[in-house]
């Protein structure tokens, strides 16, 4: 365990030198690791362990590390810390089952024992037995045993409560469990804003209290019935202190645990993970201070969160989804489906969950009315607003003061602000200076007094990069407590709001940093950057009157705050104890007047932003790409509503937020257009191969798409290849060749294969030699891994999902736990042996981080995302990302974007709706900070559609924003079974940026398929090719959706298209398929896919060694220099199979030698080549040995019979050197009755028939050193158990079994005349030749002789038989008697002395 501590150390020591000098911190906005790893590593990859195992304990490690500064000490009394040693007693239905990902952690009481507390076993023995893992169902009924035990374990109870959720499970906004407003039985003194006030039965959009059978509801984020009878049960126990745990990754409304006096304490441990629970004894014991800070803002009643009105299936206004029979409009077959309350509906009003878009369960939508105002940022600003008398004091508190009245309703709506949390110690925060140059000669005062500084423009001509672009901001941070700890310091921008201006909240997180451990009285300065552009607001609408669109900054007075939450008390801000508070502030004004900087370019790629969602606002009004859904108020001909009734709110401080509060939908929001039903289920069902006249006319028109390229669109040099490789199977030019060759690259690169010519020129010659199949493998074959393509060495990559679970490794807490310790450095940490122990397993690609934001706590898979807000999770984000990357595993961002629920996501389709504003300033900032800062190589799309198009083939969003805006150059891949949510097409999505399908479920779907469409043809463009579409492939087949779908020509509902076998050019297919499979090679061959620029193609074949046995033999299984790359960290191992005795393998060398002394035979091995310890492949190869001995025998060996055999060698000679040679029964067994000698002679008389195997051993002397050989020989002894001469019931001789026609006709019972002709060696009996050839058979055990006229005495016979070749020809008789009184001559064998 020490060597993995200090190996973490290294890592940490390896993370701060990429933040920060010591005594300062940066977060990672000024890094691009990711981009520049290869060259740092020279363009290889190594692992930081040894092995899987030891990363993963270093995993474990760090995951207790994680959760110590992540969990959040949400209430304290003092009880905290504990001595340590307490009395605990675990309560809650999940101790013994945390809700805990994927994998099962310890329980809550074991970890509190393996730390040194005394726990309740008779406690944990009860919900042990009762296995249960309801969230949400407790029990009270312990009986007198566990009640007894709580007089000796009573110094503690813990109670710890859990809540799920996950993919495709939101948390329920209303539950069938009755909202009382009471707790533990009492009134709570306040009620719930909005709860669901209907019954169970099936949603109603005109559903009301007067119902039969309704009654107000419980959403499940509040504690249950059963839960409140637990907590009340266990203060009735006189425990002396109580402590509640929320494991969950989502706040809860914990207002009435905050003001119970009898509860002590509540900590929020989210989801640990496999280690993490073991941190919570820790904290407690106060081994270790609390340090974590909530990621999210936890309300008092999250039914006045303005997120409530818009969320989910929106039962909390409706009620709960109902099951619909409706007649199937293609079969005409009834059928039931699922309809819930967010189903859109028709222009004539049925419902889209009718099946008119097959296999998803209707058409849905969200309103994002809280517009920008998300979490935080709508309640300070409605805080500051009040205070400053820039809204109306809300009604309840008109009676009192602007200033009493803002701190009231705070009080009121929050429990925990985002950012907060408690610890053992007190901190003070003070600013020591804001500049914005890293050598900090110039204030951002200064910099502000010329607005120009920040500003920004591109006019085609002329392109003006902004002069200042980051914040350094020193802020100092004291221990003013009585115990060591850590502190987070968060940088708030406040920007000056003009009413009627744009929108912008009132307090912005830009940076944030987290000191080192201080001791009491300690501090430590910290240097924490931040980007300007973070800043400003996003000005879709041209809401100041600039007349500009895009990032802007109004001129005038602007506040930075260093804060350790979001929260600023602007009554206490500046009191007489501001130097000691944790709180501070740094003015200046920009400009002077009326105006506003733009910063027309973005601030990392200094490419140009423009509009991308909102067309109207360009005067652009006959399009879909308005997000907004507001025909009357945008302007729009182009209507996604049916009629003008149909309004969007936008919260807004103009108005006042409780003006514009948003609103549930109503049923003309949820009623679409025929002209938006069009777009949206052509998009679906795009396919280049669909033709549908003898003109070539294609379903969907491309003519007029931003992505159209025409034939001179194509640039000169493309063409693709004819398969024609090498002997070894191969190309020219390999996937290593582009290791750190930028696509985008104009200058002439210097020395390698690629001399002399440009990235543009050195990628088009390289993608040149593939064929179109390859291209389209490579876009096809995204079901977690890249395609193998075996002509350009690139093997089959290994993409794994869970953002908190890579690829079944370690389980880490959920990334709200890493988010909530604000510590970049842990995250990054976190990152690098996520990838490390991907590494040893195979994968080269990681689903992973989870990049959506926290729109609701509701959302089920908040586990997998960082923050509510999105420069946090984009700077976690970020710190994780560089760290996976650095060691050359490919991070996936998920999902890009806005996927902020799972309600409506599966199997349905999600319609987003909202500002562009709230997109950039939110859902997609931690994407562009990842992508831009972070460097991220890959990510996936998401399911939900803006402006009614799904992100995964949403032009605008892939290239417009991801591509052409913020520089992204990495992969976009679908999310799972895209096609299962009419979201995208593979022609499509590689039309609209994204170059890889998850098709996860192997076949094509109902809607469209998953092949890239097209056949090359080497006749167009003068020999270089192009590819063509249609043909066959739809011929004759309608389409789908026929049934909803406007026909063009009658302009009635009901459009009925069908496939004609039309072959046509299409040039968007080569040109986008052909870019989308140069993306994903990109990415290869800058990451752990390339194998560090190892070929083993050629290796691979293995081979054949033929080696006699004595030989001295070396030869090599070693891999050639060239084929690998360089690399000098290389190993060999036999991994199957095994060498011959003497034979050995230098694992270093990949020699193998030795003199051969095993048996002779085929060895089969396989040999694996281990390179820069991950990097394995393997060669199968035959050793064949000849044997230097030979086995001699003057017979086969027989019962009874006297057997000679002899081992000889003309190898093993002391004329080849070896002297004092003895042989030896080595291993088996020999026939009973031979024995061997020393001089390698077998002889004896076999005494028992079989087959006997035996190895004998030939020990030797060779050069001073012995050396044994081994020779494996089998013998069977035989005995056919027929008696070789006997006379049948008719009176004929019988020879080996068979009948003569020599008649026994002797009389007297003499003895025959028996012999063998030494020519035909046939029997000859009484001078008769019998034509039976005297070979010889095993005979059966013979029975006592008698005694004959002219015989002895018969002995008893063993083995029968005297058939066999007379040596020498000789034979000599003797009388016994046959079993029929007849008798016979024996035949004896005689031998030579050897």
């Amino acid at each position: 365990m020490q060597k993995i501590k200090k190996r973490l150390a290294a890592l940490a020591l390896g993370a701060c030198m990429l933040v920060g000098a010591a005594g300062t911190i940066s977060t990672y906005s000024a890094l691009n690791v990711g981009a520049s790893s290869m060259a740092m590593s020279g363009g290889k990859y190594y692992t930081d362990f040894s092995s899987y195992d030891e990363a993963k304990s270093a995993a474990e490690e760090l995951n207790i590390e994680l959760n110590a500064e992540g969990s959040v000490l949400l209430k304290n009394d003092g009880t905290l810390p504990l001595k340590g040693n307490e009395r605990v007693s675990v309560f809650g239905s999940i101790e013994n089952n945390l809700q805990n990902n994927t994998k099962i952690s310890d329980s809550v009481s074991t970890a509190f024992e393996k730390a040194g507390y005394k726990t309740n076993q008779v406690l944990a023995d009860f919900y042990r037995a009762e296995a249960r893992d309801t969230r949400g169902v407790e029990r009270t009924d312990f009986g007198v045993r566990v009640e007894n035990s709580f007089d000796l374990y009573n110094d503690l109870a813990i109670i710890v409560i859990g809540r799920a959720g996950g993919e495709m499970s939101d948390l329920n906004t209303a539950i069938a469990e009755e909202e009382k407003e009471t707790y533990l039985g009492e009134d709570q003194g306040w009620e719930h804003q909005d709860l669901y006030d209907g019954n169970d039965e099936g949603y109603s959009y005109a559903s009301s209290p007067e119902d039969e059978g309704a009654y107000k509801h419980k959403h499940e984020l509040q504690l249950s019935d059963s839960e409140q009878a637990l907590v009340k049960y266990v203060e009735a126990q006189n425990f002396k202190h109580i402590v509640f745990v929320l494991n969950m990754s989502c706040a809860f409304e914990t207002y009435n645990l905050e003001q119970d006096p009898l509860i002590n304490a509540i900590v929020w441990i989210g989801r640990p993970g496999e280690t993490g629970i073991h941190a919570l004894p820790q904290l407690l014991s106060g081994e270790r201070n609390f340090s974590g800070k909530v990621s999210d803002e936890w309300y008092k009643d999250f039914t006045a969160d303005p997120i409530w009105q818009n969320f989910g299936y929106n039962r909390q206004h409706f009620g709960f989804p109902k099951t619909v029979t409706y007649t199937n409009p293609f079969t005409g077959e009834q059928a039931t489906t699922t309809e819930y309350p967010t189903n859109y509906l028709y222009p004539d009003g049925t419902h889209t969950s009718d099946l008119a878009a097959p296999r998803f369960n209707g058409l849905n939508g969200i309103d994002v009315e809280e517009d920008i105002y998300l979490g935080y940022k709508y309640v300070e600003t409605y805080y500051q607003d009040v205070y400053n008398g820039v809204q109306p004091i809300p009604a309840q508190y008109s009676s009192m003061s602007k200033e009493d009245a803002a701190a009231a309703w705070y009080a009121d709506t929050v429990t925990h602000a985002f950012g907060s949390g408690l610890s053992y110690t007190d901190f003070s925060i003070n600013i020591e200076g804001v500049y914005v140059d890293e050598a900090k000669t110039v204030t951002l005062a200064e910099a502000a007094e010329d607005p120009s500084n920040f500003a920004s423009s591109d006019n085609g001509t002329t392109k003006v990069v902004q002069k200042y672009k980051k914040l350094y901001i020193d802020a100092t941070v004291e221990n003013t407590g009585d115990v060591a700890g850590k502190e987070v310091v968060q940088i708030y921008a406040s920007a000056p709001y003009i009413k009627g201006g744009i929108e912008k909240p009132a307090m912005r997180l830009i940076a944030f940093g987290k000191t080192v451990e201080l001791e009491p009285g300690e501090s430590q300065m910290l240097t924490i950057e931040a980007n300007i552009q973070d800043m400003a607001s996003y000005d879709f609408d041209d809401s100041n009157g600039s007349n500009t669109r895009g990032y802007e900054l109004d001129y005038g007075d602007y506040v930075i705050y260093a804060s350790n939450s979001s929260h600023v008390d602007l009554a206490t801000l500046e009191g007489q104890d501001a130097e000691k508070d944790a709180q501070d502030f740094y003015e200046f004004t920009l400009g002077s007047g009326e105006g506003c900087v733009y910063q027309q370019l973005d601030d990392f790629s200094d490419n140009v932003v423009s509009n991308k969602f909102s067309d109207a606002e360009e005067g652009i009004t006959d399009t879909q790409y308005n997000s907004i859904r507001d025909d009357v108020g945008n302007g729009s001909s182009y209507t996604v509503n049916n009629g003008n009734g149909a309004r969007m709110t936008r919260m807004n401080r103009e108005e006042g937020f409780v003006a514009s509060y948003p609103a549930p939908p109503t049923v003309a929001d949820m009623t679409l257009s025929q002209n938006f039903i069009d777009d949206m289920l052509l998009s679906a069902r795009f396919d280049a191969d669909f033709i549908i006249d003898e003109n070539g006319t294609p379903l969907y028109d491309e003519s007029d798409e931003e992505w159209y390229k025409a034939e001179a669109d194509i640039p000169s040099g493309w063409t693709q290849g004819t398969g024609q490789t090498d002997a070894n199977g191969q190309y020219e030019y390999l996937l290593s060749d582009m290791a750190g060759i930028d696509p985008d690259g104009t200058t002439p690169i210097v020395g390698g294969v690629w001399n002399g010519k440009t990235g543009v020129q050195a990628w088009e010659t390289f993608m040149n030699q593939l064929t179109w199949d390859e291209i389209k493998v490579i876009i096809e074959q995204g079901n977690f891994t890249t395609a193998a393509i075996p002509t350009i060495n690139k093997a089959q990559g290994s993409d794994q999902d869970r953002p908190n679970m890579f690829g079944g490794t370690h389980n880490w807490c959920d990334e709200v736990v890493i988010a909530s310790t604000w510590n970049t450095e842990l995250a990054h940490m976190e990152g690098i042996i996520t990838a490390n122990m991907g590494i040893f397993k195979g994968h080269t690609g990681w689903y992973g981080p989870g990049m959506n934001q926290h729109r609701s706590p509701f959302s089920g898979r908040n586990n997998d995302y960082y923050s509510q807000d999105g420069i946090h999770a984009g700077y976690m984000g970020i710190a994780v990302v560089q760290g996976a990357q650095s060691r050359g595993v490919n991070t996936f961002l998920k999902h890009f974007a806005l996927n902020d629920q799972e309600s409506t996501r599966n199997g349905m389709v999600l319609f987003l709706w909202g500002s562009e504003q709230t997109w950039r300033e939110g859902g997609f900032k931690p994407f562009q900070m990842c992508m831009q800062e972070g460097a991220a190589s890959s990510a996936m799309s998401g399911f939900a559609r803006i402006c009614g198009e799904a992100c995964n083939v949403n032009y605008r969003l892939l290239t417009g924003i991801a591509r052409e805006e913020w520089g992204y150059k990495g992969i976009f891949i679908t999310d799972a079974q895209p096609g299962t949510k009419a979201c995208a097409s593979t022609d499509l999505m590689i039309r609209s940026g994204n170059g890889l399908m998850l098709r996860n479920n192997h076949v094509n779907d109902a809607y469209n398929r998953w092949e890239v469409s097209g056949t090359w043809d080497a006749s167009l463009r003068d020999g270089k090719g192009g590819v063509m579409v249609g043909g066959d492939v739809y011929a004759g087949q309608e389409f789908v959706f026929n049934d909803k779908i406007t026909n063009p020509e009658t302009q009635e509902v009901g459009a009925e298209y069908v496939g004609v076998d039309k072959e046509v050019v299409n040039w968007n297919q080569y040109y986008y398929a052909r870019i989308s499979a140069q993306t994903t090679l990109y990415q290869a061959a800058n990451s752990v896919t390339n194998r560090n620029g190892v070929n083993f193609v050629s290796w691979s074949k293995g081979g054949e060694q033929v080696i006699g046995q004595g030989t001295n033999a070396s030869f090599s299984v070693a891999m050639a220099a060239e084929d690998l790359n360089g690399c000098t960290d290389v190993s060999y191992a036999v991994t199957d199979g095994v060498l011959p005795e003497g034979l050995t393998l230098n694992a270093a060398t990949g020699t193998i030698s030795g003199i051969v002394t095993g048996t002779a035979g085929e060895y089969e091995i396989t040999v694996t080549c281990t390179i820069d310890q991950w990097i394995t492949g393997t060669a199968e190869y035959t050793i064949s040995i000849s044997d230097a001995f030979t086995w001699e025998e003057e017979a086969p060996a027989k019962v009874g019979e006297e057997y000679y055999g002899t081992l000889n060698t003309s190898v093993v000679t002391e004329a080849n050197g070896y002297t004092n040679i003895t042989y030896t029964l080595g291993e088996g067994e020999l026939p009973a009755g031979l024995v061997l000698t020393e001089n390698g002679i077998l002889e004896g008389t076999p005494t028992e028939e079989g087959v006997y195997d035996f190895v004998v051993s030939v020990s030797a002397t060779n050069g001073g050193n012995t050396v044994t050989f081994s020779y494996a020989k089998q013998i069977t002894v035989e005995d056919d158990g027929i008696a070789p001469i006997a006379i049948s019931e008719d009176g004929y001789w019988v020879i080996d079994g068979v009948k003569t026609d020599v008649r026994a006709e002797a009389e007297d019972g003499v003895t025959p005349t028996i012999s063998i002709d030494p020519d035909t060696k046939h029997w000859i009996i009484n001078g008769v030749d019998t034509g039976i050839v005297a070979e010889g058979k095993d005979g059966a055990a013979g029975q006592d002789g008698q005694d004959g006229q002219d015989g002895n005495d018969g002995a008893d016979g063993e083995s029968g038989g005297c058939g066999g070749v007379v040596a020498g020809g000789s034979l000599a008789s003797a009388a016994i008697v046959l079993a029929g009184g007849a008798a016979f001559a024996a035949v004896l064998r005689k031998r030579a002395d050897k």
